[in-house]
């Protein structure tokens, strides 16, 4: 009798054991099939996490590890995507720059230049309405050249107004103003200046609000440069 418990107590401990290892093994093959997974390149897969303590514990953390590699490999195409657009936009930026300088000894007249300049200018800020003018005597601005792509028009008095302080104060200016039909229009004044004199005055006029980062602020004032040697040119002719 003793015989047979020492008997039935071995087949208990080893059909426990049994099912034990069968209750692990699973977990872990799945486990070893899912790390073989993501070391190929599959973020998507994940364990089930279940199984004893242990297994569920090990799965948990084996999810939350490819969680991490998955959000960490999306940054990177984010930034990858970011820096793309931004060389797309720096190229287009260059091949701006180069299209205002070759007018500086193209043919045709001034007004003409400075159109075809507004329209180089438009093709990168999208704005409604451009001007150039001129700073004749008594700092008194005249207007040289007019793009517009709308009938509707930004408050010219408010505008021109926005024009003096930028030459007055010798900065650049960029001003929000209620619409006539709700919402916000915005007007931009930056100085032409060549040998630190100002001699015109960039106006760009949008509908809504508009926010130039330090980049496209660098492109205008490239682009005003570009604009000052064309109206010297000119003048010297």
């Amino acid at each position: 009798q003793a015989l047979l418990s020492v008997v039935g107590i071995i087949l208990v401990i080893t059909f426990g054991a049994m099912i034990s290892l069968r209750s692990v093994a699973k977990p872990i093959k799945e486990l070893t099939n899912s790390a073989k997974a993501v070391s190929e390149g599959d973020l998507q897969n994940r364990v089930p996490e279940d199984g004893p303590g242990e297994m569920k514990e090990l799965a948990e953390s084996f999810n939350n590890m490819v969680d991490a590699i998955q959000d960490y490999r999306d940054s990177l195409e984010d930034k990858q995507k970011e820096l793309e657009t931004s060389l797309e936009i720096r190229e287009q930026e260059f091949t701006q720059i180069n299209q205002a300088a070759e007018l500086i000894t193209a043919g045709g007249g001034l007004a003409e230049k400075l159109s075809e300049t507004l329209q180089i200018i438009r093709e990168a800020y999208d704005y409604q309405t451009a001007s150039i003018l001129l700073v004749g005597e008594n700092d008194y601005l005249m207007p040289a050249a007019r793009f517009s792509e709308s009938h509707r028009t930004i408050n010219p008095a408010k505008s021109r107004l926005i024009a003096m302080q930028a030459l007055e104060d010798n900065v650049d200016i960029q001003f929000e103003m209620e619409a006539e039909e709700g919402g916000k229009d915005t007007i931009s004044a930056y100085p032409i200046r060549f040998r630190n004199e100002i001699i015109g005055i960039l106006l760009m006029e949008w509908f809504g609000e508009i926010s130039l980062d330090e980049t496209q602020q660098a492109f205008l004032s490239a682009l005003t440069r570009q604009i000052a040697v064309i109206i010297e040119n000119a003048r010297l002719q």
